[in-house]
């Protein structure tokens, strides 16, 4: 069984630990990092077929958004990230749509990566609890 973080635990951890090793270990960012490396190796083939172009930028955007979104919801106070995922979200789902009318040869390798993500940013989603309640002095 996959364990699950509580992002409010985790929330106190990343302000204790260097970033660069927190980042690596956060499963989402990782995927995410692997479809936008997936996407840039494929740069040169969608550089040889014009048609492709516009695709290429739509989708590239795209992929980089949902790992910036999701990098920036990690880095956000407790409770106050779920906009981000959700933002991220929509994003990953607009990376789909593009990825089931691209290329079939870079897009096929894709589509697993993409639907783990989703399971996982839907999970965060749906687990986080409602943001703590704010106090008054």
């Amino acid at each position: 069984m996959q364990q699950t973080l509580n992002p409010h635990e985790l929330n106190d951890f990343l302000s204790k630990t260097p970033l660069n090793y927190v980042m690596d270990e956060i499963p989402e960012v990782t995927l995410a990092k692997k479809i936008q490396l997936a996407l840039q190796q494929a740069h040169p083939y969608v550089m040889e077929r014009p048609r492709w172009n516009n695709w290429y930028d739509q989708v590239s955007r795209a992929s980089l958004s949902v790992l910036l979104n999701i990098s920036q919801g990690y880095g956000k106070a407790r409770g106050y990230f779920v906009s981000d995922f959700m933002i991220a979200r929509g994003e990953l789902y607009e990376v789909g749509a593009c990825i089931s009318c691209g290329p079939p040869e870079i897009c096929e390798p894709l589509k697993p990566l993409i639907l783990d993500l989703a399971k996982i940013v839907n999970q965060r989603i749906a687990l986080t609890p409602e943001k703590p309640p704010t106090y008054r002095r």
